[in-house]
Protein backbone atom coordinates (compact mmCIF):
# COMPACT_ATOMS: atom_id res chain seq x y z
CA UNK A 1 0.00 0.00 0.00
CA UNK A 2 2.75 2.42 0.31
CA UNK A 3 4.41 1.88 -3.00
CA UNK A 4 3.33 4.42 -6.06
CA UNK A 5 2.01 3.97 -9.58
CA UNK A 6 2.75 6.03 -12.51
CA UNK A 7 -0.59 6.51 -15.16
CA UNK A 8 0.85 8.69 -17.70
CA UNK A 9 2.94 11.64 -16.28
CA UNK A 10 0.51 11.33 -12.88
CA UNK A 11 1.65 9.32 -9.64
CA UNK A 12 -0.71 7.60 -7.81
CA UNK A 13 -0.24 5.75 -4.26
CA UNK A 14 -1.16 2.60 -4.63
CA UNK A 15 -3.09 3.04 -1.31
CA UNK A 16 -5.59 5.26 -3.07
CA UNK A 17 -6.68 1.86 -5.05
CA UNK A 18 -6.41 -0.81 -2.65
CA UNK A 19 -9.58 -1.22 -0.55
CA UNK A 20 -9.54 -4.22 0.52
CA UNK A 21 -7.40 -7.02 1.28
CA UNK A 22 -6.34 -10.00 -1.42
CA UNK A 23 -5.80 -13.05 -1.86
CA UNK A 24 -2.79 -12.95 -4.78
CA UNK A 25 -1.53 -10.79 -6.68
CA UNK A 26 -3.77 -11.36 -9.60
CA UNK A 27 -6.69 -11.35 -7.62
CA UNK A 28 -5.34 -7.44 -6.91
CA UNK A 29 -3.96 -7.07 -10.30
CA UNK A 30 -7.61 -7.86 -11.66
CA UNK A 31 -8.91 -5.08 -9.15
CA UNK A 32 -6.26 -2.54 -10.15
CA UNK A 33 -6.53 -2.91 -14.10
CA UNK A 34 -9.89 -0.76 -15.18
CA UNK A 35 -7.99 2.13 -13.23
CA UNK A 36 -4.56 1.87 -14.35
CA UNK A 37 -5.52 1.03 -18.50
CA UNK A 38 -8.67 2.31 -18.88
CA UNK A 39 -8.12 5.49 -20.08
CA UNK A 40 -5.21 4.37 -22.42
CA UNK A 41 -7.35 0.90 -23.97
CA UNK A 42 -10.40 3.61 -24.65
CA UNK A 43 -7.67 6.23 -26.53
CA UNK A 44 -6.36 3.21 -28.26
CA UNK A 45 -9.54 1.02 -29.29
CA UNK A 46 -12.80 3.86 -29.07
CA UNK A 47 -15.05 1.43 -30.84
CA UNK A 48 -14.08 -1.79 -28.46
CA UNK A 49 -18.00 -2.71 -26.83
CA UNK A 50 -18.69 -1.52 -23.46
CA UNK A 51 -20.50 -4.46 -21.74
CA UNK A 52 -22.35 -3.84 -18.07
CA UNK A 53 -21.65 -6.82 -17.23
CA UNK A 54 -17.72 -8.21 -16.63
CA UNK A 55 -16.05 -9.80 -19.23
CA UNK A 56 -12.54 -11.24 -18.82
CA UNK A 57 -10.03 -13.68 -20.26
CA UNK A 58 -11.17 -15.90 -17.91
CA UNK A 59 -15.24 -15.92 -18.60
CA UNK A 60 -15.06 -14.18 -22.26
CA UNK A 61 -15.76 -17.91 -23.92
CA UNK A 62 -18.68 -18.85 -21.11
CA UNK A 63 -20.36 -15.31 -21.46
CA UNK A 64 -20.71 -15.36 -25.36
CA UNK A 65 -21.34 -19.13 -25.73
CA UNK A 66 -24.23 -18.84 -23.55
CA UNK A 67 -25.57 -15.50 -25.47
CA UNK A 68 -25.32 -17.60 -28.50
CA UNK A 69 -27.13 -20.55 -27.13
CA UNK A 70 -29.56 -17.88 -26.38
CA UNK A 71 -29.83 -16.25 -29.38
CA UNK A 72 -29.92 -19.74 -31.75
CA UNK A 73 -32.77 -21.22 -29.78
CA UNK A 74 -34.82 -18.65 -29.05
CA UNK A 75 -37.63 -17.63 -30.79
CA UNK A 76 -38.98 -14.78 -29.13
CA UNK A 77 -37.33 -14.23 -25.81
CA UNK A 78 -33.49 -12.78 -25.00
CA UNK A 79 -32.40 -12.91 -21.77
CA UNK A 80 -30.35 -10.56 -19.54
CA UNK A 81 -26.49 -11.40 -20.07
CA UNK A 82 -27.32 -12.06 -23.77
CA UNK A 83 -29.30 -8.48 -24.18
CA UNK A 84 -26.76 -6.95 -22.96
CA UNK A 85 -23.76 -8.42 -25.24
CA UNK A 86 -25.70 -8.15 -28.23
CA UNK A 87 -26.66 -4.65 -27.20
CA UNK A 88 -22.64 -3.82 -26.27
CA UNK A 89 -22.18 -4.85 -29.73
CA UNK A 90 -24.76 -2.70 -31.18
CA UNK A 91 -26.79 -6.00 -32.67
CA UNK A 92 -30.20 -4.73 -30.85
CA UNK A 93 -33.07 -2.66 -32.60
CA UNK A 94 -34.78 0.12 -30.98
CA UNK A 95 -37.06 -2.27 -29.36
CA UNK A 96 -34.54 -4.68 -27.84
CA UNK A 97 -35.08 -7.61 -30.89
CA UNK A 98 -31.84 -9.01 -32.40
CA UNK A 99 -30.94 -6.94 -35.67
CA UNK A 100 -28.02 -7.14 -37.66
CA UNK A 101 -28.63 -3.61 -39.24
CA UNK A 102 -26.68 -1.80 -36.37
CA UNK A 103 -23.45 -3.07 -36.16
CA UNK A 104 -20.71 -1.59 -37.73
CA UNK A 105 -18.49 -4.54 -37.47
CA UNK A 106 -21.53 -6.80 -38.89
CA UNK A 107 -21.70 -4.18 -41.92
CA UNK A 108 -18.17 -4.20 -42.68
CA UNK A 109 -17.62 -8.47 -42.88
CA UNK A 110 -20.91 -8.12 -45.18
CA UNK A 111 -19.39 -5.30 -47.18
CA UNK A 112 -16.20 -7.65 -47.60
CA UNK A 113 -18.60 -10.75 -48.37
CA UNK A 114 -20.33 -8.74 -51.07
CA UNK A 115 -17.08 -7.49 -52.57
CA UNK A 116 -16.16 -11.06 -53.30
CA UNK A 117 -19.47 -12.70 -54.14
CA UNK A 118 -19.06 -16.48 -54.73
CA UNK A 119 -15.43 -16.55 -52.95
CA UNK A 120 -14.11 -17.56 -49.85
CA UNK A 121 -13.26 -15.23 -46.90
CA UNK A 122 -10.49 -15.79 -44.86
CA UNK A 123 -11.94 -16.03 -41.75
CA UNK A 124 -8.87 -15.15 -39.44
CA UNK A 125 -8.11 -12.01 -41.25
CA UNK A 126 -11.55 -10.93 -40.62
CA UNK A 127 -10.17 -11.66 -36.89
CA UNK A 128 -7.41 -10.33 -37.12
CA UNK A 129 -8.80 -6.94 -38.73
CA UNK A 130 -10.75 -6.27 -35.94
CA UNK A 131 -8.34 -6.47 -33.56
CA UNK A 132 -6.41 -4.06 -34.07
CA UNK A 133 -7.32 -0.25 -34.21
CA UNK A 134 -9.86 1.15 -33.38
CA UNK A 135 -12.05 -2.07 -32.80
CA UNK A 136 -9.78 -4.11 -30.36
CA UNK A 137 -12.18 -6.83 -30.19
CA UNK A 138 -11.10 -10.20 -29.16
CA UNK A 139 -11.46 -12.90 -31.34
CA UNK A 140 -14.76 -14.46 -29.44
CA UNK A 141 -16.42 -11.11 -29.99
CA UNK A 142 -15.82 -11.32 -34.54
CA UNK A 143 -16.49 -14.65 -33.65
CA UNK A 144 -20.04 -14.36 -32.23
CA UNK A 145 -20.42 -11.80 -34.96
CA UNK A 146 -19.70 -13.98 -37.82
CA UNK A 147 -22.02 -16.66 -35.99
CA UNK A 148 -25.05 -13.99 -35.69
CA UNK A 149 -24.81 -12.89 -39.44
CA UNK A 150 -24.68 -16.60 -40.02
CA UNK A 151 -28.15 -17.71 -37.73
CA UNK A 152 -29.40 -14.71 -39.74
CA UNK A 153 -29.11 -15.93 -43.30
CA UNK A 154 -26.88 -13.27 -44.41
CA UNK A 155 -23.78 -15.61 -44.49
CA UNK A 156 -22.15 -18.59 -44.66
CA UNK A 157 -19.22 -20.52 -43.12
CA UNK A 158 -17.19 -23.22 -43.81
CA UNK A 159 -15.26 -25.45 -41.60
CA UNK A 160 -12.33 -27.85 -42.92
CA UNK A 161 -12.96 -30.39 -44.47
CA UNK A 162 -15.22 -28.54 -46.69
CA UNK A 163 -18.68 -28.78 -44.86
CA UNK A 164 -20.51 -25.71 -45.23
CA UNK A 165 -22.63 -24.11 -42.29
CA UNK A 166 -25.40 -21.94 -43.30
CA UNK A 167 -28.92 -20.48 -40.95
CA UNK A 168 -30.14 -24.27 -40.93
CA UNK A 169 -26.93 -26.33 -39.96
CA UNK A 170 -25.55 -23.05 -37.19
CA UNK A 171 -27.42 -24.10 -34.15
CA UNK A 172 -26.52 -27.43 -34.43
CA UNK A 173 -22.89 -27.13 -34.70
CA UNK A 174 -22.68 -24.29 -32.21
CA UNK A 175 -24.97 -25.96 -29.46
CA UNK A 176 -22.23 -26.69 -27.31
CA UNK A 177 -21.37 -23.04 -27.19
CA UNK A 178 -18.57 -21.02 -29.74
CA UNK A 179 -15.76 -23.04 -29.51
CA UNK A 180 -16.75 -25.17 -32.11
CA UNK A 181 -15.34 -21.58 -34.49
CA UNK A 182 -11.81 -23.31 -33.89
CA UNK A 183 -12.78 -25.72 -37.23
CA UNK A 184 -13.83 -22.74 -39.44
CA UNK A 185 -11.78 -21.15 -41.70
CA UNK A 186 -13.64 -19.61 -44.63
CA UNK A 187 -17.26 -17.44 -44.73
CA UNK A 188 -18.96 -16.71 -47.79
CA UNK A 189 -22.41 -14.56 -49.26
CA UNK A 190 -24.88 -16.55 -48.20
CA UNK A 191 -28.24 -14.09 -49.51
CA UNK A 192 -28.02 -12.38 -52.98
CA UNK A 193 -30.07 -9.30 -50.87
CA UNK A 194 -30.04 -8.14 -47.21
CA UNK A 195 -32.41 -10.11 -45.29
CA UNK A 196 -32.20 -8.07 -41.76
CA UNK A 197 -34.01 -4.95 -43.34
CA UNK A 198 -37.07 -7.86 -44.62
CA UNK A 199 -37.14 -9.07 -41.14
CA UNK A 200 -37.42 -5.63 -39.24
CA UNK A 201 -40.15 -4.58 -41.88
CA UNK A 202 -42.61 -8.46 -41.29
CA UNK A 203 -41.80 -7.65 -37.34
CA UNK A 204 -43.22 -3.57 -38.10
CA UNK A 205 -46.18 -4.79 -39.58
CA UNK A 206 -46.89 -6.90 -36.98
CA UNK A 207 -46.03 -10.95 -38.11
CA UNK A 208 -45.51 -12.75 -36.03
CA UNK A 209 -41.64 -13.53 -34.43
CA UNK A 210 -41.91 -16.98 -35.72
CA UNK A 211 -43.25 -16.37 -38.58
CA UNK A 212 -41.07 -13.51 -39.38
CA UNK A 213 -37.79 -15.71 -37.89
CA UNK A 214 -38.11 -18.53 -40.57
CA UNK A 215 -36.78 -15.47 -43.06
CA UNK A 216 -33.01 -16.38 -41.88
CA UNK A 217 -33.95 -20.01 -43.19
CA UNK A 218 -33.61 -19.84 -46.99
CA UNK A 219 -35.67 -22.89 -47.32
CA UNK A 220 -38.53 -21.58 -44.92
CA UNK A 221 -38.93 -18.45 -46.81
CA UNK A 222 -41.97 -18.99 -48.87
CA UNK A 223 -43.72 -20.14 -45.49
CA UNK A 224 -42.67 -16.45 -43.77
CA UNK A 225 -44.15 -15.08 -46.86
CA UNK A 226 -47.49 -16.64 -46.68
CA UNK A 227 -47.82 -14.85 -42.92
CA UNK A 228 -46.65 -11.67 -44.49
CA UNK A 229 -49.64 -11.48 -47.29
CA UNK A 230 -51.83 -12.79 -44.46
CA UNK A 231 -50.99 -9.57 -42.11
CA UNK A 232 -50.86 -7.33 -45.47
CA UNK A 233 -54.22 -8.46 -46.25
CA UNK A 234 -55.53 -7.46 -42.60
CA UNK A 235 -53.87 -4.10 -43.18
CA UNK A 236 -55.47 -3.22 -46.53
CA UNK A 237 -58.98 -4.43 -44.95
CA UNK A 238 -57.97 -2.28 -41.73
CA UNK A 239 -57.20 1.06 -44.02
CA UNK A 240 -60.25 0.57 -46.24
CA UNK A 241 -62.48 -0.22 -42.62
CA UNK A 242 -61.04 3.96 -41.47
CA UNK A 243 -61.02 5.54 -44.72
CA UNK A 244 -65.09 4.33 -45.28
CA UNK A 245 -65.91 5.36 -41.22
CA UNK A 246 -64.01 8.48 -41.79
CA UNK A 247 -66.00 9.49 -44.72
CA UNK A 248 -69.45 8.45 -42.81
CA UNK A 249 -68.22 10.87 -40.02
CA UNK A 250 -67.60 13.62 -42.34
CA UNK A 251 -71.35 13.15 -43.66
CA UNK A 252 -73.04 12.97 -40.66
CA UNK A 253 -71.67 14.77 -37.29
CA UNK A 254 -68.95 16.97 -39.11
CA UNK A 255 -70.40 19.60 -36.50
CA UNK A 256 -69.65 17.33 -33.35
CA UNK A 257 -66.32 15.51 -34.14
CA UNK A 258 -63.33 17.19 -35.48
CA UNK A 259 -62.67 15.63 -38.83
CA UNK A 260 -60.14 17.75 -40.01
CA UNK A 261 -58.03 16.52 -36.94
CA UNK A 262 -58.81 12.69 -38.14
CA UNK A 263 -58.22 13.36 -42.19
CA UNK A 264 -54.83 14.43 -40.32
CA UNK A 265 -54.26 11.11 -38.43
CA UNK A 266 -55.05 9.44 -42.04
CA UNK A 267 -52.66 11.81 -43.95
CA UNK A 268 -49.80 9.97 -41.57
CA UNK A 269 -50.61 6.63 -42.55
CA UNK A 270 -47.57 6.15 -45.12
CA UNK A 271 -48.03 2.12 -45.59
CA UNK A 272 -46.96 1.10 -49.34
CA UNK A 273 -49.14 -1.30 -49.38
CA UNK A 274 -48.95 -1.68 -52.88
CA UNK A 275 -45.78 -2.66 -52.59
CA UNK A 276 -46.32 -5.33 -50.32
CA UNK A 277 -48.68 -7.03 -52.17
CA UNK A 278 -45.98 -7.92 -55.24
CA UNK A 279 -44.49 -9.97 -52.88
CA UNK A 280 -44.96 -13.50 -54.19
CA UNK A 281 -42.20 -15.51 -53.78
CA UNK A 282 -38.77 -15.43 -52.01
CA UNK A 283 -37.06 -13.49 -55.08
CA UNK A 284 -39.92 -10.96 -54.71
CA UNK A 285 -38.70 -9.81 -50.88
CA UNK A 286 -35.79 -7.83 -52.76
CA UNK A 287 -38.83 -5.22 -53.51
CA UNK A 288 -39.61 -4.59 -49.56
CA UNK A 289 -36.11 -3.63 -49.22
CA UNK A 290 -36.18 -0.40 -46.85
CA UNK A 291 -34.14 2.37 -45.11
CA UNK A 292 -34.25 1.99 -41.62
CA UNK A 293 -36.08 5.55 -41.51
CA UNK A 294 -38.76 4.21 -43.72
CA UNK A 295 -39.34 1.04 -41.52
CA UNK A 296 -39.36 3.03 -38.82
CA UNK A 297 -42.01 5.34 -40.60
CA UNK A 298 -44.02 2.42 -41.76
CA UNK A 299 -44.22 0.86 -38.01
CA UNK A 300 -45.66 4.17 -37.13
CA UNK A 301 -48.03 4.27 -39.39
CA UNK A 302 -49.55 0.44 -38.76
CA UNK A 303 -49.72 1.50 -35.05
CA UNK A 304 -51.51 5.12 -35.60
CA UNK A 305 -53.80 2.40 -37.96
CA UNK A 306 -54.25 0.29 -35.06
CA UNK A 307 -55.38 3.29 -33.10
CA UNK A 308 -58.01 4.72 -35.59
CA UNK A 309 -59.49 1.34 -36.11
CA UNK A 310 -60.03 1.01 -32.42
CA UNK A 311 -61.23 4.69 -32.15
CA UNK A 312 -64.13 3.15 -35.11
CA UNK A 313 -65.54 0.41 -33.42
CA UNK A 314 -65.52 2.17 -30.08
CA UNK A 315 -67.13 5.02 -31.50
CA UNK A 316 -69.51 3.13 -34.12
CA UNK A 317 -70.52 0.23 -31.70
CA UNK A 318 -70.82 2.78 -28.27
CA UNK A 319 -71.05 6.35 -28.99
CA UNK A 320 -72.68 7.13 -32.13
CA UNK A 321 -76.15 4.85 -31.06
CA UNK A 322 -76.09 7.45 -27.89
CA UNK A 323 -75.02 10.57 -29.37
CA UNK A 324 -77.67 10.35 -32.15
CA UNK A 325 -80.29 10.04 -28.80
CA UNK A 326 -79.15 13.16 -27.32
CA UNK A 327 -79.19 15.16 -30.52
CA UNK A 328 -82.66 14.18 -30.93
CA UNK A 329 -83.38 15.27 -26.89
CA UNK A 330 -81.68 18.41 -28.13
CA UNK A 331 -84.16 18.83 -30.87
CA UNK A 332 -86.89 18.12 -28.52
CA UNK A 333 -85.75 20.49 -26.14
CA UNK A 334 -84.92 23.79 -28.19
CA UNK A 335 -88.33 23.38 -29.96
CA UNK A 336 -90.02 26.52 -28.91
CA UNK A 337 -93.00 25.77 -26.83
Amino acid sequence: KEGMVEIGTIKKSIGNFITREFSNFDEMFNELKPELFDDYFNSKYPKHPKFSQAIRRDNIVGEFSNAAKNLLTSQTTLFGNSKSILNALDMLDVNGNFSTSGSEVAKLIMDEAKGQPGKNISVPDIISKFRGKPYGYDPVMTEFVMLALTYNGEIALKAAGGKTITSSEVSDVFKNGIEAFENVKYLTLESEFDIQPVISLFTAIGVDKGTANKLRVSSKRGEAIQGFRSRCLSIKEELEYVRGKLESLALQHSDIIDVDGLKKKHDRLLIPIDDFEKVKTPTDLKKVIYEDDKIKEIEDSVSLLNKLNSFYKNYFSNVENELEYALKVRVIVEVPS
